[in-house]
């Protein structure tokens, strides 16, 4: 008996190894398509919070500290729609994720004449499977004097809820910018929220769609 059950932990052992193996060796492809090091950073996470303001900053430098694409990465992905009615983007690799089997999710966060967008790109082994994209956060000046301009908006995030399933949410804002705590005027949140399924092929498949704004 204790013969069959050391058979077969070894045989787990050995499938999760081999399995890792084969994980790392796609991981592997993708980054020599993107001519990315494993070096250059931990470029692999799993974070369930998608957003734009996770991305680093350098106010100082006025640039953004993420890996930016070269103009050999931008060409992997500039036939992406919106990306392909514009001739200049900028693109910086957010992370990889892994949330299906075999299928790997780029995430890139991009900036041009379109606004900030961020794409997530499945990939299995080197071919592109599907993507979809998310528009970054917009706002635009509606009142202006020396102590105040109002701001007025939508904010969109990604928010992952297991392994495959994720909603896209939009939240309108209003806010002035010269306050310190800018939350605090917030005054309609609205529940756009899309929700898609990551498929075990790599597809994204949209499950849902719903929209009722309420005043706070």
């Amino acid at each position: 008996m204790k013969y069959r059950f050391f058979i077969l932990i070894s045989i787990c052992f050995f499938l999760s190894c081999s399995r890792q193996k084969t994980n790392t060796n796609n991981l592997r492809e993708i980054l020599t398509l993107f001519g990315i090091s494993e070096n250059d950073s931990i470029i692999l996470q799993q974070h369930n919070i998608i957003d734009e303001k996770y991305i680093p900053y350098d106010t100082l430098q006025h640039e953004i500290l993420l890996l930016k694409f070269n103009t050999h990465q931008k060409s992997l992905i500039a036939k992406l729609s919106p990306l392909n009615q514009t001739n200049a983007f900028g693109a910086y690799l957010f992370e990889i994720q892994q949330r299906v089997p075999n299928i790997f999710t780029v995430i890139i966060y991009t900036d041009s004449d379109n606004g900030t967008i961020m794409y997530f790109i499945n990939y299995k082994d080197t071919s592109l499977i599907d993507y979809i994209y998310n528009e970054g956060n917009i706002g635009y000046v509606t009142e202006q004097t020396n102590d105040k301009e109002i701001i007025e908006g939508y904010k969109r995030w990604v928010e992952f809820h297991n392994d495959t399933i994720f909603k896209i949410k939009i939240k309108m804002i209003k806010y002035d910018y010269y306050l310190d705590n800018k939350q605090d005027v917030e005054y309609k949140t609205d529940s756009v929220i899309t929700k898609f399924k990551i498929e075990g092929n790599g597809k994204f498949k949209k499950l849902s769609y719903d929209s009722i704004a309420f005043v706070r």
